[in-house]
């Protein structure tokens, strides 16, 4: 029972107090998510801030901001020249007090589907990101042997299309299935932020390799949002009227950017969870590795392709569009 307003006005808050106010207010959890990152080597940002909404200049905050690196070389002419591909992890940390997160489960997606719909990639080349006239690069991200093939690691887990949290409700009689507000906002926050992000990744990079740069340098930045979430976690088919706990699934998140239905896989995990979902970005970390040591010369390709079109269009900012083809 919380205390009374005379309990607590005048004095200052006991140890017991104030540990236990932070740890509902939910920030030491968001530095235990960040030392898990820390410690795996992921470069993690502690309340990275940045836009969520094209139309408001104000920042908002997200929780954490880890990242995985692999660089390799591409032949050009007599010299090498560097080529990256990043994997971003804008994530978000949840406490849903006295309940359980639940992902209602679709049709499962084909395996090129799901590469696909992992395939948010900024810089050059990108893909999914600007317009179809731009899409060069398709296949370097899901064609044979394509960047997304190393995303199967991360595409195991169960897939699901709507989600509710379960508590008891206003009467405190019953548990009710609702969407919560704190989880709401935080998954369009993740969709919005990491699309906006990735265009203007993307602008900056043809910008600087369209004004007459000599050499583009192909530097790929995949964005992966991810919720953790402080409660207990489970998949409910719909189909089959059944329920599961598990650690982690994946949950694909609708948002509106500009006018244009925008969708994105989002991993949901709980707390514990967290491990075994950071051992899977290593592991495709490492997959990302290897496709670039003897696939970076298709990326410097794909990447020129990409500039050569802006430089012909010579566009001063080009159009975001976020409506993208299906995979045939």
């Amino acid at each position: 029972m919380s205390p009374k307003r005379s309990d607590v006005v005048g004095r200052l808050p006991t140890s017991e107090e104030i540990a236990d106010a932070l740890e509902a207010a939910g920030y030491p959890l968001e530095l235990r998510v960040y030392r898990q990152f820390d410690d795996a080597q992921m470069a993690p940002v502690l309340s990275f801030r940045y836009r969520a909404d094209e139309a408001d200049p104000h920042t908002k905050e997200i929780d954490v901001l880890a990242r995985l690196n692999a660089g390799g070389k591409f032949v050009d002419g007599e010299h090498q020249a560097p080529a990256t591909i990043s994997l971003w992890i804008p994530t978000e940390v949840k406490r849903v007090h006295n309940g359980a997160f639940v992902g209602i489960r679709g049709k499962d997606p084909s395996k090129l589907q799901r590469r696909h719909e992992r395939s948010v990639a900024a810089g050059v080349p990108s893909w999914k990101v600007l317009g179809s006239r731009y899409d060069t690069a398709r296949d370097v991200f899901i064609g044979d042997g394509g960047i997304a093939e190393s995303f199967d690691l991360v595409n195991e887990r169960p897939y699901c299309v709507q989600w509710a949290t379960v508590k008891a409700d206003k009467s405190e009689r019953r548990f009710a299935g609702t969407h919560d507000v704190g989880c709401a906002d935080d998954l369009q926050r993740l969709v919005r932020s990491s699309a906006l992000l990735a265009r203007e990744i993307t602008n900056r990079f043809l910008q600087f390799n369209v004004e007459g740069v000599a050499t583009v340098c192909p530097d790929v930045t995949l964005l992966w949002p991810l919720l953790v979430v402080d409660a207990p976690l489970y998949v409910y088919d719909p189909a089959e009227r059944s329920l599961h706990q598990t650690e982690w699934f994946t949950l694909r998140v609708g948002a509106d950017l500009g006018g244009r239905p925008y969708e994105q896989p989002i991993d949901i995990v709980s707390a514990a969870g967290v491990p075994t979902i950071i051992s899977k970005y290593l592991a495709t970390g490492q997959r990302l590795s290897e496709w670039l040591a003897t696939k970076a010369n298709v990326l410097a390709g794909a990447a020129h392709g990409q500039v050569i079109i802006h430089r012909n269009a010579n566009p001063r900012r080009p159009d975001f569009i976020s409506g993208r083809s299906q995979p045939e």
